[in-house]
């Protein structure tokens, strides 16, 4: 067995070594040029000999031109006895700036294509006419603090029928994304033409602070095309179309100096609290459920801080396990943290529940402010019995009085008055 593979990887190795000595033909071309910042090129390049597909190193395009994608094809044929095979590597490209670019001449083996000239316009010298699909991306607010939400919003415009395509939005190292909910469809007419437009958004989240890019999002897709073919267009065919949109350059800012809190950047946070009975029921060995509910907007739930749970030494807390949720509502987040314990009075007396203030750095007045609880005095009444312990504890389960977020998005009363 051992022989056998010997011998076959000694016959392709003869085989590629037969391909690459036959080898002498190599050609490159563009499909469009001139051609727009945002618009794909497509090169061809092919050679007279069946290669690897790993023949072509497309790296040497990189400097001018971002490689979306290569495919590669072989080829035989068959023309008056004689036989050839071809070589096909299709690369998709999209132009890194605007000017006269080069695609290198491409080296495989020892032979070389001719290199191209490219010349790239920007996209406001083209006709808008002539504009049947295009991209756009926008960032809100323009800048922001870290960890604090921001809304990126991509538009894809089309003037042409769509047959098919996807959307790829690339990752960003120390940025939480995620998309907000499902695409939005709408109309619009720029300079008499109708598009279609196709909006989605998602939610970003810096962790490091500077300078931030959000690479180009690119589609891929094919259109219907109004060619009559055969059988009268009762077939139309389809076209491949490539677009990129613009890159989005943006200043994330740090804590600021002196700033010694936990950090809770928003527009609104609030805490409010709950009760499973009259606090003025209070009596010693009976449990009533305090629930806390802490929510915050343009944040996710992992920045939301710990609730202060000091209680006087004569009442004992039963806590649950805080639940966290994240929602989105209109394209911003809301984070809630729900704290919910059972109190239990040990005697009877006049008790006083300190005050709980979370801090929280206002992102629109650039001040830090305080979501608070105020301090509260409670009277426990004796017990009905000469029992100072609970008759029944409540247990610990998943559904929680109050104000917790049931799924949906919640309504919240600040929210609908403007924020």
């Amino acid at each position: 067995m051992v022989r056998i593979g010997l011998y076959l990887s000694l016959i392709i190795s003869l085989l590629v070594s037969f391909n690459a000595w036959s080898f002498d033909k190599l050609t490159a071309k563009v499909d469009k040029n001139p051609a727009m910042l945002d618009e794909s090129i497509t090169l061809t390049v092919e050679a007279n000999a069946s290669l690897p597909r790993e023949a072509f190193d497309t790296s040497v395009l990189e400097k001018d031109f971002k490689v979306v994608r290569t495919s590669v094809s072989n080829q035989m044929r068959k023309i008056n006895l004689q036989e050839s095979v071809s070589t096909t590597w299709t690369t998709i490209l999209f132009p890194r700036t605007t000017g006269r670019l080069t695609i290198p001449s491409i080296k495989i083996y020892s032979i070389q294509s001719e290199p191209i000239d490219v010349l790239v316009v920007p996209v406001s010298q083209a006709s808008s006419q002539t504009r049947n699909i295009f991209m756009t991306t926008s960032v809100l607010p323009e800048t922001g603090y870290v960890q604090q939400q921001l809304t990126y919003q991509v538009r894809l415009y089309l003037a042409v029928e769509l047959e098919r395509g996807s959307l790829q939005v690339p990752t960003v190292d120390n940025v939480i994304m995620q998309q907000m909910g499902e695409d939005i469809e709408s109309t619009a007419i720029q300079n008499g033409k109708r598009y279609r437009v196709i909006e989605r958004n998602f939610s970003i989240i810096a962790q490091e602070s500077g300078s931030l890019t959000l690479p180009s999002p690119i589609f891929e897709g094919s259109i219907r095309t109004r060619n009559r073919g055969s059988f009268g267009g009762l077939f139309n065919p389809s076209k491949p179309v490539n677009q990129i949109g613009p890159e989005v350059n943006i200043d994330i800012l740090p804590i600021p100096s002196g700033y010694t809190d936990n950090w809770l950047p928003s527009e609104f946070v609030q805490i409010n609290e709950t009760w499973s009975d009259d606090i003025s029921n209070f009596t010693v060995g009976e449990p009533i459920t305090r629930t806390i509910t802490l929510s915050a907007i343009g944040v996710d739930d992992s920045v939301l801080p710990s609730i202060d749970k000091r209680l006087p030494p004569s009442i004992t807390a039963y806590p649950e396990q805080p639940q966290l949720t994240t929602v989105n509502k209109d394209n911003t987040l809301i984070a809630q943290k729900v704290l919910s314990m059972a109190l239990v009075p040990s005697r009877e007396g006049t008790f006083v529940l300190p005050e709980i203030r979370v801090p929280w750095f206002n992102t629109l007045t650039k001040t830090t402010e305080y979501a608070v609880i105020a301090a509260q005095s409670i009277n426990v009444q004796p017990a009905t019995f000469n029992s100072t312990m609970p008759n029944a504890l409540p247990t610990t389960t998943n559904s929680q009085p109050g104000t917790v977020i049931p799924g949906p998005a919640p309504v919240l009363p600040w929210y609908q008055q403007g924020h």
